[in-house]
């Protein structure tokens, strides 16, 4: 988990900081996430305590495309428009949106903390994230992430109403070039460096 960490600082100490979007209505706390914060453990540990007043649930961010980032394990979201720009072959309609996890519940000071473990390699947007069942408590988290990673998002989306909720979602924030053309995918981070983060 330190490697993982260090990776992290090393690399949003090597650009100024730009103030993030945080958005500071009522979404602030709620917030979707798609990457290492998935993991119940690694998001204790960033926000400092056992989250036991936070829920969760799968969802998907629509019109988002989830990349591999040069040289690190974790990924980035672009829009999709932009990423036809580092990938101009077709991209499979079920990778045309981002599945992961939302979390609901998030405090001002929980958030102080995860935009400071993200650093300035992102900044919040907020967008539409549809949630693809009920919340439940983080403590169960472990089987909304399971939930995701077995989850077939093209039926999920047919067979679920459109009911979407406004999230703040960490958008990559520098150039194009320092993302791979490559879709990231939990299985290889899960086989390939997973480890390094728990």
């Amino acid at each position: 988990m330190q490697h993982a960490f260090r990776e992290h600082q090393e690399r949003t100490e090597v650009r100024p900081r730009r103030s993030a979007r945080l958005n500071p209505s009522p979404s602030s706390s709620l917030a979707f996430f798609y990457g290492t914060l998935m993991y119940p453990s690694v998001l204790r540990r960033v926000i400092r305590h056992d989250g036991s007043h936070l829920n969760a649930c799968p969802a998907v961010l629509p019109a988002y495309i989830r990349h591999k980032v040069a040289h690190a394990t974790f990924p980035a979201v672009i829009p999709f428009e932009q990423s036809r720009l580092l990938i101009p072959e077709e991209i499979p309609m079920t990778e045309q949106c981002v599945r992961g996890v939302l979390v609901r519940g998030l405090t001002e000071k929980d958030m102080k903390f995860i935009k400071s473990f993200e650093g300035n390699l992102y900044e919040y947007v907020v967008a539409d994230v549809q949630p693809l069942k009920q919340f439940a408590s983080l403590d169960s988290n472990n089987a909304v992430q399971m939930d995701v990673l077995a989850s077939d998002t093209e039926n999920n989306l047919q067979s679920h109403s459109p009911e979407y909720l406004r999230a703040n979602v960490y958008v990559w924030r520098l150039p194009l070039s320092d993302l791979l053309p490559e879709i990231w995918t939990f299985e290889e981070f899960e086989r390939d460096a997973l480890a390094d983060w728990m």
